[in-house]
This record gives structure tokens, C-alpha cells and sequence, in this order.
């Protein structure tokens, strides 16, 4: 079995509760079990942020004319985006025991990924992909980028990426990691996050908190699934058993 723990990140000191659908005491020891459901059914669930969100950073863009012009206030920070309604986006939630021998985790089976180059940064801000999946990155706007991708595990690299131009995603992935680091050499600003994995079987929380990771191919048994955030990092594993009843929806909780 393979094992996806980052032993370079610390727990938060942040209290961090995972509690399963209709399962809503709180979960400390993550314990607790629930179905994922038929070959064919997703894992789906939502983060929650609890109590009041901090104040997102405001980021001075006047070194890009075009995103100053098209920011003058400048931009919000994204490394702890909440809602109105208390969700929390840009989590990566993943399955973290998957079996070296499993087919499903020895080649991509997702579609092409796109880093956007905007004039308010990088969309999206955490991109997670598998290891040989092909990425691109796309460059909308009139200014030309550095792109710069800075790894512990997969290699440092960087390229120029011209105004108004789409190239591949150079990424020398081979190994799972999470915190890549992605940045513009020009406008220092404009940052991301990248998150890598050797199966499909992940999902990043999207602005209103929701995720879905499909679990169509993996074998039915028990796999602990694990949500990371770039600030709070990692929640407690909670363990799943993959069978045939539908799959209770997965709620996590930052407080």
C-alpha cells in the first residue's frame, strides 16, 4: 500500500474536526467508517470553515500595468478563501492508501489540466494533477510571465511564457507531493500551489467548498482519505470502506 503522508509539513495547531454526514459529533481520533459506495460512486463532501474567517490580504499588482489597470484596489489573497456562507475552497482532499498495484493508479486516466496566467494571478490557485497527466499553461493577457515551478520531489524548473500563448506544462512529476511551489519571476505576486499525486482518486474543494473525488475502479476494502490545506496542512486520516451502499457525504470542519 502506498502512503501519500507529508512528514515534512507540522499539524496546525489549529483544531482541525472531520465529521462524516449524518455522523456529527465531533471526530478526534478519525475513526469512524463510512461507505464510498459502488464502483461507479463518488466521494463527496464539503469544508466548512468555522467561526470568522481572517481577513484575506490585500496585494499591491501595480508592478503588471495590465493587472493594475484591471485591479486598481489591487487583489485579495487566496490562501484562505471563505465564503459567505462559511466554505472553504482550494483544499485538496485525496485517498491516501491506494495499492501500488492498482491499474487505475499506474496511468492518468484525467483529461488535460490548464494553469491560466489572469490579471488577477493564477487560476486555479491549487492545482492538483497526476503524475503523466498532461497540463498546459495558458496566458491570458498581454504581459509576459515567468513561470517557475519549485519542488522537493519532482524537480525545480522554469520558463518565459509569452502574451497571449498556451505551452505544455513542463512538469517533471514522478512522485506524490504536496506544496509545490508556483510563481511568476516577473510579477512575484502572482503565486500557486501544486499538489501531485501517483493515482486519480483526489479533488480540490471548489469556492463553495464542494469536492468529488470518483472512485469508479478502485477495489472495494478500507483506504483513509485525508484533506490538505497550504496554510493549516493536513486534517487527522479518516478511514472509508469502499462497498456497495451509497457513500454518507464527507464534511470537514476548520476551526
Amino acid at each position: 500500500m502506498t502512503s501519500i503522508a507529508m512528514n515534512a509539513f507540522r499539524f496546525p495547531t489549529l483544531l482541525l474536526i472531520l465529521t462524516l454526514g449524518a455522523l456529527s459529533a465531533c471526530s478526534h481520533s478519525g475513526a469512524e467508517v463510512s461507505s464510498v459506495g459502488s464502483p461507479e460512486a463518488a466521494l463527496v463532501g464539503r469544508v466548512r470553515w468555522e467561526g470568522a474567517p481572517p481577513k484575506p490580504r490585500i496585494i499591491d499588482v501595480s508592478s503588471c500595468p495590465t493587472c493594475r489597470e484591471a485591479n486598481p484596489h489591487g487583489v485579495s489573497s487566496e490562501d484562505v478563501l471563505v465564503d459567505r456562507d462559511g466554505n472553504l475552497a482550494n483544499v485538496v482532499v485525496y485517498i491516501d492508501n491506494v495499492p501500488e498495484d492498482h491499474g487505475g493508479a499506474k496511468g492518468p486516466r484525467r483529461p488535460a489540466a490548464f494553469l491560466d496566467a489572469t490579471a488577477r494571478g493564477f487560476r486555479p490557485h491549487v492545482l492538483a494533477v497526476q503524475v503523466g497527466q498532461q497540463v498546459k499553461a495558458r496566458n491570458r493577457e498581454s504581459e509576459m510571465y515567468c513561470l517557475r515551478w519549485t519542488s522537493r520531489l519532482n524537480g525545480d524548473w522554469n520558463a518565459t511564457l509569452s502574451p497571449k500563448t498556451v505551452m505544455p506544462f513542463r512538469v517533471p512529476a514522478s512522485r506524490a507531493e504536496l506544496g509545490v511551489r508556483i510563481k511568476c519571476d516577473v510579477h512575484v505576486w502572482k503565486r500557486a500551489v501544486g499538489a501531485v499525486f501517483e493515482h486519480p482518486y483526489f479533488a480540490v474543494s471548489g469556492p463553495d467548498g464542494a469536492f468529488r473525488i470518483d472512485t469508479a475502479g478502485l477495489p472495494a476494502g478500507d483506504y483513509e482519505v485525508r484533506a490538505w490545506h497550504e496554510k493549516y496542512k493536513h486534517a487527522p486520516a479518516q478511514r472509508v470502506t469502499v462497498a456497495a451502499e451509497a457513500a454518507s457525504p464527507l464534511q470537514f470542519s476548520f476551526r
